[in-house]
């Protein structure tokens, strides 16, 4: 069972990985193509106004699909259970083609409300591509239901596979198009993705038998059920994307391609984000399960402190190394055509100071899977709503004085605070957590960090100098930079005698020499 486990986590880690390097390869297709300008600005504000509303029920209607399925599949048989899904699907269904229809009608408004600052000349493009993107809701949801329907069956890789259906369907698109340079044609390509992604996880749930019926109605109790508990999760979903929405107001105001050059700088954020805290996961979140279900009180508290420890000693070092290299990075990625040499700086800087929060950032996934296997909804909601003002109100007053810089330092700022919040009610709710311990490990892992990021400074300055220029270079450099890193940064660990650094060794080792 634990080889079959480890092996799922390899392989749905290996997926994500190559879906985020693809994500990176298509933004910096869209850079080659389009730049950074008002218009991709445009096309990135349409995006998320025409999905900003669907966020909120896809995004929730996953989580809860999942252990109400799992729940069913214990009481009723294949087509009793088939039948509550359909009923789930009916309902989101219904809910998105109400949500299609609005957007539709109201683009102009809803543009207005969210960038009251866009300039005027470019309104109608925006609202036009907003009324393009708004039927991917229908289909987002539809990705939402079938992709929860699959993970309750343990099939995990297509609804991880999903994002390289999405930036295949982009590749194709802009080779097709990308030289004409119309701005509008990312819009059709986006709702074709979204189509794509929907058929493709059709064809797994026809795989595994699935009879749609055509009904809404609770004879079951469980839809009832899914309904209540989506109303928490719903709620802290639409504070965090309203604060989204005010975001975009106040980037509306601010130089010309801001938008696009916060998207592009977050997305690469998030990407490594994604790669470093699901490599985590893959080690924390089995042990994290195991403890909770145990009931054990000292069980739970050390796997609680272990897995803070792990995140922080994993997640430190990539926020320097995004620091260090975030100039030739962003070069290396998207530089050429379009996207130009100062749009290399401006994007590596925000992505320098969206870097300050990384570890925060990632801790705060880790601890509210904490608060959640505590079932404490309570806590991550009002926290949500106490940073939300705080990124909003920090975007505001540090944008008057940094310009598109202000919103990337905002963000970190209310990360790191959000993480604090959360560590400090924990102590409370959990008061033998060992606080003395995480200090001496933090002071373990800055120091470590320290000597690593000193080494790749140097080492990159010298290859730098030594090396031609060409991508193939670039690419080669920062390769061996991140190999010295690594090495150095574990070496450092390893002298120091970092026990969470030689237990994580010691499993990797009994893995690579299992029979």
């Amino acid at each position: 069972m634990k080889p079959n486990f480890f092996k799922s986590s390899i392989l749905i880690f290996l997926i994500g990985l190559a879906s985020k390097i693809m994500g990176i390869f298509r933004q910096s297709l869209i850079g080659y193509f389009y730049g950074q300008s008002v218009y991709t600005d445009a096309f990135n504000y349409a995006n998320e106004i025409a999905l900003i509303l669907t966020v909120v029920v896809n995004t929730t209607i996953h989580l809860v699909i999942i252990p109400i399925m799992s729940k069913a599949k214990e009481t009723y048989n294949l087509e009793e259970r088939d039948a509550y899904f359909s009923k789930i699907v009916n309902a989101v269904t219904l809910i998105n083609v109400f949500l299609v229809i609005f957007v539709i009608l109201f683009a102009g408004n809803l543009v207005e409300l969210i960038i009251p600052n866009f300039p005027k000349e470019h309104f109608d493009i925006t609202v036009k591509m907003v009324r393009i993107i708004a039927p991917s809701i229908l289909f987002l949801g539809l990705v939402s239901c079938f992709g929860a329907y699959l993970n309750s069956l343990n099939i995990f890789a297509p609804f991880a596979a999903v994002g390289i259906i999405v930036n295949l369907t982009f590749y194709i698109g802009l080779l097709l198009v990308g030289r004409y340079t119309n701005i509008i044609n990312l819009s059709y390509i986006t709702t074709l993705g979204a189509i794509a992604q929907s058929v493709f996880l059709y064809l797994f749930l026809k795989r595994q038998k699935y009879k749609h019926v055509w009904k809404i109605d609770n004879k079951n109790g469980y839809l009832k059920e899914t309904m209540y508990l989506m109303v928490p999760l719903t709620s802290k979903e639409i504070i965090s994307q309203g604060a989204n929405a005010v975001i975009n107001g106040i980037i509306s105001g601010l130089t010309e391609g801001s938008k696009t050059v916060l998207r592009t700088s977050y997305n690469l954020f998030g990407a490594v984000l994604s790669m470093s805290i699901t490599s985590v996961s893959t080690v924390l979140y089995p042990s994290l399960a195991k403890a909770f279900n145990s009931g054990d009180k000292e069980f739970i508290r050390k796997v609680i402190d272990k897995g803070i420890v792990i995140t922080t000693m994993i997640l430190i070092p990539f926020t320097c190394g995004v620091i260090l290299l975030a100039r030739p990075l962003i070069s290396l990625i998207y530089e050429g055509g379009k996207f130009t040499q100062e749009n290399t700086i401006l994007t590596s800087t925000a992505l320098q100071l969206y870097a300050v929060g990384f570890t925060a950032a990632g801790l705060r996934i880790y601890l509210n899977r904490v608060y959640f296997g505590l079932q404490d909804t309570k806590v991550p909601f009002f926290n949500q709503i106490i940073t939300s003002g705080l990124y909003i109100v920090g975007s505001f007053i540090l944008t008057k004085y940094l310009d598109y810089k202000g919103v990337a330092l905002a963000f970190s700022i209310s990360c790191i605070i959000e993480t604090l919040i959360l560590i400090v009610l924990l102590k409370k709710k959990i008061d033998e957590l060992d606080i003395k311990y995480y200090f001496i490990s933090l002071i373990k892992i800055l120091f470590s960090t320290l000597i690593m990021g000193l080494v790749v400074y140097y080492s990159n300055n010298i290859l730098d100098k030594i090396t031609g220029a060409g991508n193939l270079i670039l690419l080669l450099r920062l390769i061996g930079v991140t190999i010295i890193g690594i090495v150095t940064y574990g070496f450092v660990l390893y002298l120091i005698k970092f026990d969470e650094f030689n237990n994580i060794l010691e499993v990797v080792k009994s893995k690579l020499t299992k029979k």
